[in-house]
């Protein structure tokens, strides 16, 4: 078969910068991850083109770049609101989407519309594409305008969905739920339409586990979109972790007893966190507890610490960790914890675990490869007592610590390296470009953990 020509749409998409600096910017989420770990090692077997934004963290990216074997276009382009709204009217109709007042209102006020979204359809390409992946809703309407003029498949990849993000969609052992009161209308109409224009006009979805497909086929289902439509087009992918990279240090000196990193959201159960620290502390006196982040709960945090005299248990930086800096903070913990009640695949247990640090876990993407009491321990992300007795039980016994940081380690690095999970995706492009799709079930898709010798 020939080489493949891809184009990647992403609005982190990894760069040098002007100066070919040594560390990589444009990446700065789980997103910028994904695209730089896999494309580094599939531009090899497959031609791709990356689309990203010119901007990033008010950095200016190259507009041309040639990176790690792959080509990265970013354009500089930007639309007056009146043209925004007349540009999704027109999406909207073609994709029988009703088009309102309430998008025409929130249009001009979401970030990346003007000088991305719409920005994908303007880009010139050299060749022929023989398809297109959009990655997040971002890129969703740019994608669908080039799969059309191009008269190529459409593969978008929901990493997340708005109305998850916005606390109206929660994780339970049971599966995806709605959190009340606002539930799937969560967060911005807007955004959640575009998530649907992606989903229903796609010709195949990926999403990042097993749980997220529930919830798309919910998500959709909610909108109105036929289950019949969708379902046989649905797929779960897992991703991976740099199993070089995040690895275990000696000699590194353990200064924190408890490790989150995270977002300072709701969903990701830092409150309950916080609660279940102050419920171990007459037992743990010493307790010694770091949060990495930032976000929108950041002042409330910073109360309840001094509210309940937790200042000398609990320090705060929302300061940017390079990689190696990171790793090092892993290393530096004896447990992480990660108590997310709404998390579609989550990173930071394969991070922790790389490093031989063992993880406490929420529900969502986490339980899809946790091996209870074995490569992590689960906890109930809605019960800070449940988050006192996993964390109590796990301080106190250093050699299940030990236990459990080697079996992840060995477990991760066979299962989610980077190196075995990124083999799969020019495998898929093939499928896609020539079809039938039912064969991606034929793919390791997801990790059977049944298979992995550990259960």
């Amino acid at each position: 078969m020939k080489r493949l020509a891809v184009e990647w749409e992403s609005y982190e998409m990894p760069s040098y910068g002007s100066g070919k600096q040594k560390e990589k910017i444009g990446i700065v989420g789980g997103l910028g991850v994904v695209t730089d770990e896999i494309l580094k090692r599939i531009s090899g077997v497959v031609d791709i083109t990356g689309i990203g934004m010119s901007n990033l963290r008010g950095v200016s990216l190259p507009p041309y770049e040639d990176i790690d074997g792959y080509h990265v276009i970013r354009p500089v382009y930007t639309l007056p609101p009146s043209k925004v709204v007349e540009r999704f009217s027109k999406l909207f109709k073609l994709a029988g989407i009703e088009f309102t007042g309430a998008h025409i209102k929130e249009l001009p006020l979401i970030r990346y519309i003007n000088d991305y979204t719409l920005a994908i359809s303007e880009v010139k390409v050299n060749g022929p594409i023989d398809l297109i992946c959009s990655h997040d809703w971002m890129a969703f309407p740019g994608g669908y305008e080039r799969s059309i003029s191009n008269k190529v498949p459409l593969v978008v990849f929901i990493h997340s969905l708005e109305s998850g993000r916005a606390g109206g969609m929660v994780h339970t052992p049971a599966g995806p739920s709605e959190a009340w009161p606002q539930g799937r209308y969560a967060g911005s109409r807007t955004i959640r339409d575009i998530e649907v224009l992606g989903l229903k006009e796609s010709d195949v979805c990926f999403t990042v586990g097993t749980t997220m497909v529930e919830e798309v086929k919910l998500m959709g289902k909610r909108h109105g979109v036929s289950l019949g439509s969708i379902e046989n087009k649905v797929f779960p992918i897992h991703h991976g972790v740099d199993t070089e990279i995040f690895r275990p240090i000696k000699g590194v000196e353990k200064k924190y007893d408890l490790l989150f990193i995270g977002r300072f959201a709701a969903v990701k159960g830092i409150l309950e966190l916080l609660d279940a620290v102050k419920i171990v502390k007459p037992l743990l006196p010493n307790i010694k507890v770091r949060l990495l982040g930032g976000g929108e709960l950041e002042p409330d945090i910073r109360q309840r610490i001094k509210t309940n005299y937790l200042e000398e248990n609990i320090s705060i930086s929302t300061e940017w960790y390079q990689k190696e800096e990171k790793v090092l903070e892993i290393n530096k913990a004896r447990v992480t914890i990660a108590p997310s009640k709404y998390e579609p695949h989550g990173q930071f247990d394969l991070e922790s675990g790389a490093c031989g640090v063992p993880c406490i876990t929420g529900t969502g993407g986490f339980m899809e490869r946790v091996i209870p009491g074995v490569t992590a321990l689960p906890c109930n992300p809605f019960d800070a007592r449940d988050i006192a007795e996993k964390i109590y039980s796990l301080l106190n016994d250093e050699n299940k610590i030990e236990e459990m940081g080697e079996n992840a380690r060995d477990f991760i690095a066979k299962n989610y390296s980077w190196d075995v999970r990124a083999k799969v995706y020019p495998k898929i492009f093939e499928i896609v470009a020539t079809g039938p799709i039912a064969k991606l079930n034929e793919l390791p898709l997801t990790v059977d953990l049944q298979s992995t010798g550990f259960i």
